[in-house]
């Protein structure tokens, strides 16, 4: 039973690694397809697509840095729950 519930924690880690990835990719793709440019920005003409493109493509990565953050700090937890078992 011990068994399989690390397998079904490690395959947690994966997923979060693999969602983190994802946002990160999909987030900076939103960035770069934005394509806000600087003379519209000085004039504070901006297309509405463009504002929501970026504002959600901003949310994405930091939603893809706080699943890293999430899944690393398990990760450091356990090897000091393993560091005191070996003590």
């Amino acid at each position: 039973m011990c068994i399989i519930n690390m397998y079904i924690k490690h395959m947690e880690k994966k997923i979060t690694y693999i969602l983190s990835f994802i946002f990160l990719v999909v987030g900076l793709s939103l960035l770069v397809n934005s394509q806000a440019n600087i003379t519209g920005a000085v004039i504070g003409v901006s297309t509405s697509p463009s504002a929501q493109g970026y504002f959600f493509g901003v949310t994405l990565i930091l939603i893809s840095f706080i699943l890293f953050t999430a899944s690393t700090s398990g990760t450091k937890e356990k090897k000091q729950n393993n560091n005191q078992t070996e003590k």
